[in-house]
């Protein structure tokens, strides 16, 4: 119930007016009153309930504020003190990892400091006030669904490895500290590691609930943390990987449709659109009708003479290089590669503009440019890429979520630990851009991609700044875009109305939205929902899914760590079986843009996995010497296996499990031991095969990559699929023998 006392002012700066705390919109303005809930750390409060803290800060419990004059900037020091520089190098993780809001008490009289954390989607009232920010994983684990306890750990384990390079991963340890959104994880505070952090540790809290465990997932997830509490399983990528594939199977009884709808307007000051959008203005699609599930909004930077070129050139590339990524004759592709396939398809675009802008002599400030952010959906996961300030939000019937960072000043300052956030954006420069398409060359260019599962039904709002600035966005999805969801509004009146709304309250700019709506429905799937751990001694391989996703990955762990110099591992083949109907298993590897340093913060798309079972190695098979073995050598795979790779230089962080087939002759054409002490081979597939048989008649075929794609004026080198490196960790089972590889 509200507290009649209480003072609510309006978070507008130009208005600020004073509303009692029951009232829903400002009774000055009529724009909807946000209430910023948060979470105090640090130093104990001597105060309350009920009391007013600073004359701003009313205390709900002991450990819950809310701020009721939210226009105002919060109380920041001049310098981050280091205890809070994870959270700030983690600007990136904010969908999961809560931001600093700002210090409680202006001048500290407390021993220890008392810091405010926000969480990046307006908070429940009522669970605050009984003291909860949001509830315990923990809480909700045994009466959820076996695809969203698979989404959880899924999540978890993309966080592990940037949460261990900033050495807080113990906070994904204590059950206390997790709490979820729905499907969305989200961390309450952030824990100091003491001491060292293995994955063993997860392993064992995650066996702790293997028995509330969903019956589909139960026997999968006991391998899964036995192996990893057994140091069979060392690197995070790996446990992502498998959860990539058990949700595949997982997300077999479900398909997802998307309604996609998408207007771009000039607004109320500007002479011309800039803006550009996909659907085309005012058309919708539906994935029910074989229609992409694909949303584009491009918002151009260099007046008519360019931004408006700029972002319908964007448009267009994008739109030529994609036929392929859905083109239902393709075989399936896995997560990494999609990601792969859209940041090259961002590069050739960026080559593109600025192609144009070299060809008409433009430079500086006269070279044209665009913001984009592009969600592409495929099989259970939705893409998403974006460069720039256009957001993209991700909207359930309860909560919004910012899921893009903008490439401003300001988030490049908190990533680099400078600045809080709310601080870095009254800088003079703060909302200015670092980057955009088409202004720089594409090795200094870095597309920020992510993705996420989809196991309820729910929106994504892609727009222009011409709707999200001065939080447009957060007032108002609830009341008029979150209502699509219970089929009081659809996609197209709501879009009609956003553009409404954006003239109406902000009209400074061009205003652009794209709405996806997302529903899952039921599917007709064979086979046994049991999910098990894919290895070679399982009897039964996976059924084809009535949808398109990825088949399942195998995984061959460590057996023996001490043995690494003395076995050759890791294969990369893309290769699918010619001549009949039982084709078992399709991988799809694109061409990869030599990688540089990331944007720091940019997070990078968790590894792709694809299925085969792994036969036992034959006793007589002979283990290759890494030691010894040359380049020019050929390896004769006697039987099949699968093996993580990297199509460029060697990288963990790249690996792809993809499936060799039986009686294929490799050609060894590189060696190299990593910073890390691990060894490396480069091989080649050879295009014949002087090893013959019944069953296996015929020359070794690659598919080629979704598209190829046009050389650039840069001319950037790419990857061939035919060649990849292999990481050396265990005995995979070749048979060596002299053979002429003849790969020629």
């Amino acid at each position: 119930m509200a507290n009649s006392g209480v003072i609510l002012h309006c978070s507008q700066s130009d208005c600020q007016a004073a509303n009692p705390e029951s009232h829903q919109f400002c009774s000055a303005c009529n724009t909807p009153l946000i209430r910023h809930y948060l979470r105090t750390i640090g130093g104990e409060i001597d105060r309350k309930p009920g009391e007013l803290i600073s004359d701003r800060y009313l205390l709900i419990r002991p450990c819950i504020v809310l701020d009721t004059k939210p226009a105002l900037p919060p109380n920041f020091p001049e310098e981050p003190p280091e205890e809070l520089l994870p959270y700030l190098r983690l600007f990136s993780q904010r969908l999961h990892v809560p931001q600093i809001y700002g210090r409680l008490f202006p001048e500290e009289t407390t021993p220890k400091a008392t810091w405010l954390l926000e969480y990046g989607t307006p908070l429940n009232a009522r669970q605050c006030k009984n003291g909860q920010i949001f509830p315990l994983l923990r809480d909700l684990w045994r009466q959820s669904t076996a695809l969203r306890q698979l989404n959880w750990l899924w999540q978890m384990a993309k966080l592990w490895q940037p949460l261990q390079e900033e050495k807080v991963a113990s906070s994904l340890l204590y059950p206390s500290l997790l709490g979820v959104r729905g499907s969305l994880l989200k961390l309450l505070e952030l824990q100091r590691d003491t001491e060292p952090v293995s994955l063993t540790r997860l392993g064992e809290l995650w066996l702790s609930w293997v028995s509330d465990a969903s019956p589909l997932i139960r026997k999968f997830l006991r391998e899964l943390c036995d192996r990893v509490i057994a140091g069979e399983i060392g690197e995070s990528v790996r446990i992502v990987a498998l959860l990539d594939y058990a949700i595949a199977q997982c997300s077999k009884s479900r398909r997802c449709r998307h309604q996609i709808f998408a207007r771009t307007d000039t607004g109320k000051l500007r002479s011309h659109n800039e803006d550009a959008c996909y659907p085309p203005d005012g058309q919708g699609l539906d994935s029910a009708k074989g229609e992409w599930p694909l949303a584009i909004v491009c918002d151009g930077i260099g007046g008519h003479d360019g931004g408006e070129v700029a972002s319908h050139l964007a448009i267009s590339g994008i739109r030529k290089e994609l036929p392929s990524l859905f083109d239902p004759q393709n075989k399936p592709v896995g997560p990494n590669a999609i990601a792969q396939f859209l940041e090259n398809t961002i590069l050739n675009v960026n080559d593109t503009i600025g192609d144009r802008n070299d060809k008409e002599r433009r430079r500086d400030k006269r070279r044209m440019g665009t913001t984009m952010v592009m969600a592409v959906a495929r099989n259970q996961h939705m893409f998403f890429t974006h460069v720039g300030d256009s957001r993209i939000y991700w909207i359930t019937r309860d909560s919004c979520h910012q899921i893009t960072v903008d490439d401003d000043i300001a988030s490049r300052e908190v990533r680099l630990g400078y600045a809080l956030y709310r601080d870095a954006l009254t800088f003079p420069s703060g909302g200015a851009l670092i980057q955009a398409l088409g202004m720089s060359a594409s090795t200094r260019l870095y597309p920020a991609l992510d993705r996420l599962v989809l196991d309820e039904d729910c929106l994504f709002l892609l727009c222009s700044d011409g709707l999200s600035d001065r939080d447009r966005v957060e007032q108002y999805w609830h009341g008029e875009i979150a209502p699509i969801l219970t089929g009081e509004k659809k996609v197209k009146d709501v879009c009609d109305r956003l553009i409404d709304l954006a003239n109406e309250k902000n009209g400074h700019d061009n205003v652009t939205v794209a709405l996806i709506h997302c529903q899952i429905v039921p599917s007709t799937a064979s086979g046994s929902n049991i999910i098990n751990y894919p290895q070679g001694r399982e009897n039964s391989k996976p059924q084809p899914s009535p949808v398109n996703t990825e088949v399942a990955p195998a995984q061959m762990e460590k057996r023996d760590k001490s043995s690494r110099s003395l076995f050759v591992g890791s294969f990369f083949i893309l290769l699918f079986l010619l001549g009949g109907a039982s084709v078992l298993s399709y991988f799809l590897f694109p061409e990869v843009r030599q990688q540089t340093n990331r944007l720091l913060g940019n997070t990078p798309v968790a590894s792709n996995s694809t299925s085969v079972e792994i036969p036992t190695p034959s006793p007589g098979a002979n283990s290759l010497d890494w030691e010894t073995l040359k380049i020019g050598d050929g390896i004769w795979v006697k039987e099949a296996i699968a093996l993580p790779v990297s199509a460029i230089e060697p990288e963990e962080t790249a690996l792809e499990f993809v499936q060799i087939s039986p009686q294929t002759v490799l050609k060894v054409i590189g060696k190299k031991e990593s910073a890390d002490g691990a060894m490396w081979l480069k091989v080649q597939v050879c295009p014949s095969n002087p090893r013959k048989t019944e069953e296996n008649d015929g020359e070794i075929q690659l598919p080629a990559p979704p598209e190829e794609l046009e050389n650039s004026q840069n001319d950037r080198e790419r990857t061939q699929t035919q060649e990849a490196w292999f990481r050396v960790d265990i005995d995979p089972g070749f048979e060596v023998q002299p053979i002429d590889p003849s790969c020629h």
